[in-house]
C-alpha cells in the first residue's frame, strides 16, 4: 500500500440517471463519505457512457470509466472476473464497495464490502429469467467465499441471505436506508405543471411485475371517484395501460415516467394516499418518503415492508384488490384515522436518516481497515 491517503473504490456501474432506490442510496451515502472522510481518497467506477457527476456532483474528478455497459449484468459479471482484480491492484485500493453482482474476487489486500438490497430473483423465480437467477446464485456464492462484509438494508434481507444461501450471519450487517431530505418544489406550480387533480392516489415504483401494480388498477374499478398517479418507468408501462383500458379505468390512470427529487417531493405532499402493493422488497424507500411528506400510507404486508413501516401504515395482503379498495375508501372517509396515520408516519420516518446510514458504513469501513 502507498503512504498517501487510503484509497477507497466504489463500484458505481449499476447506477445511472434513472431514479431508483440503489441510485438514491449511492448518492446519499457517498456524498457524505466524500465530504466527511478526510483521510480517504474515493474513486468511483462508472458504467461506460454514464456521467456520474450529472446526478452525483461529488464524483466530479473522481470517476474512472469502466468497460462495462449499463444494463448488461451477465456480460459485466464475466468481464469483471479479470478487470476488477487488475484495476484494484493498479489503483491500490484498500476497500472496494461493490454493488454489482457477483462481488469480485480481489487480492487479499483489498477488502470487499458488498451492498445487496434483496434476493428477488430467487424469491420470485417466475418473474425473472434463468440468467438473472443464475447471476444471483453466483452472487450468493461470492458472499460466502471472498466478501469481507455484506451490507443489507433490513433484517428481512439478512434473514434471506442467511437462510437461502448460508451466508455466515456474522458477516452480514444491517444498515437501513432513509427518506430523502430534499425540499419540495412549489406545490401549486407542480400541481399545475403535471395537471394533477385536487385528490389523487399515488404510487412510486419501477414498472415491473414485482411491484404488483395490477392490483391497484383492479381496486380502482370499485373506486369511481379516484385517480391513480404512477411515478415510474419500466418495461411494464404499455401492459399496465392496456390492463387499465380493459378494466375501463384508463382515463383515471396517469403514468409520470421521471421526476427530479424536488418535483417528486412535491408530488408526495400533494397526494391524498400513498399506495405500495409490492410483492417483494428488501426495504422500500418510497414508504418512508411518503410518511416524511405527511401522506398516509397503505402498503403490502410482505417482505421488508412491515419492518420499515412499523405500525405507521395500513398493511394489506398484496393481491386482494377488494381489500385495497375497501381500505382506500375507508381512509378517504375517516379524517381521524388519516390524521393518526400521518402523525405516526412522520414519527416513523424521523427514525431513519442518511447521516446515520453513512456514519455506520464509515464505521464499518474503518473497522475493516484497522483489522
Amino acid at each position: 500500500m502507498s503512504n498517501g491517503p487510503t484509497r477507497i473504490g466504489v463500484d458505481a456501474t449499476v447506477v445511472d440517471a434513472r431514479p431508483s432506490g440503489a441510485r438514491r442510496r449511492f448518492v446519499e451515502v457517498f456524498r457524505r463519505l466524500v465530504e466527511g472522510d478526510a483521510g480517504a481518497e474515493y474513486r468511483f467506477y462508472a458504467a461506460r457512457g454514464v456521467r456520474l457527476a450529472d446526478f452525483a456532483p461529488f464524483a466530479e474528478g473522481r470517476t474512472i470509466e469502466s468497460p462495462f455497459s449499463p444494463g448488461r449484468p451477465l456480460r459485466r459479471a464475466a468481464r469483471g472476473i479479470v478487470w476488477w482484480p487488475r484495476r484494484a491492484a493498479e489503483d491500490d485500493l484498500a476497500v472496494l464497495h461493490a454493488h454489482a453482482l457477483p462481488a469480485p474476487n480481489l487480492l487479499a489486500r483489498t477488502r470487499v464490502v458488498l451492498t445487496i438490497h434483496d434476493v428477488r430473483a430467487l424469491a420470485l423465480p417466475d418473474l425473472y429469467s434463468a440468467g438473472r437467477r443464475q447471476l444471483q446464485k453466483l452472487a450468493l456464492d461470492s458472499m460466502r467465499r471472498h466478501v469481507a462484509r455484506v451490507i443489507v438494508p433490513s433484517e428481512f434481507t439478512k434473514h434471506e441471505l442467511v437462510s437461502r444461501a448460508s451466508v455466515p450471519e456474522e458477516r452480514v450487517v444491517v444498515i437501513p436506508n432513509a427518506p430523502s431530505d430534499v425540499e419540495p418544489r412549489d406545490l401549486a406550480a407542480v400541481r399545475a405543471w403535471l395537471a394533477l387533480p385536487e385528490r389523487f392516489l399515488l404510487v412510486v415504483a419501477h414498472l415491473e411485475p414485482r411491484k404488483n401494480l395490477g392490483v391497484l388498477l383492479e381496486s380502482l374499478v370499485a373506486l369511481p371517484g379516484e385517480t391513480l398517479v404512477i411515478v415510474g418507468e419500466g418495461r411494464e408501462r404499455d401492459r399496465l395501460l392496456r390492463a387499465a383500458e380493459s378494466l375501463g379505468v384508463v382515463s383515471r390512470v396517469r403514468i409520470v415516467e421521471r421526476l427530479d427529487d424536488a418535483d417528486l417531493a412535491a408530488v408526495y405532499r400533494l397526494a391524498s394516499i400513498f399506495l405500495f402493493p409490492s410483492l417483494y422488497e428488501g426495504f422500500g424507500i418510497p414508504v418512508l418518503e411518503a410518511m416524511a411528506a405527511g401522506t398516509p400510507v397503505i402498503a403490502a404486508a410482505t417482505s421488508a415492508i412491515p419492518e420499515v413501516a412499523g405500525e405507521a401504515a395500513m398493511l394489506l395482503p398484496p393481491s386482494d384488490a377488494g381489500a385495497w379498495a375497501n381500505a382506500i375508501r375507508a381512509l378517504a372517509r375517516d379524517d381521524s384515522s388519516r390524521r393518526a396515520l400521518v402523525e405516526a408516519g412522520r414519527a416513523r420516518a424521523a427514525r431513519f436518516s442518511w447521516d446515520r446510514t453513512a456514519n455506520e458504513i464509515l464505521g464499518l469501513q474503518r473497522e475493516l481497515l484497522a483489522s
